[in-house]
């Protein structure tokens, strides 16, 4: 019963934590710490958003192709309870 109130106390702390970083973060803003530097200029040229759209079409193809597999095996699987149910192996 004791760890109860224990594990309690412990998450009713780490969400005040939360709650007061969450609080805090926006009043920090970026520029106050950062200048022109050189990996921010490399990072501003990255083309993100043809990245974006060429792993949102990989992602929809292995979607694709994983479940063709899962329909190839459910079918599998349906045949052979449906040949255990006939007496015959299918």
């Amino acid at each position: 019963m004791y760890e109860l109130f224990i594990q309690l106390a412990l998450m009713v702390a780490l969400g005040a934590v939360v709650y007061l970083i969450a609080i805090a973060s926006p009043r920090v803003q970026d520029d106050q710490h950062f200048e022109d530097h050189r990996v921010q200029n490399w990072a501003k040229r990255l083309p993100l958003e043809r990245i974006d759209t060429f792993i949102v079409g990989y992602k929809d193809k292995i979607l694709r192709r994983l479940k063709v597999w899962i329909l190839k095996a459910d079918n599998l699987v349906s045949r052979r309870l449906n040949g255990h149910k006939d007496g015959t192996q299918g």
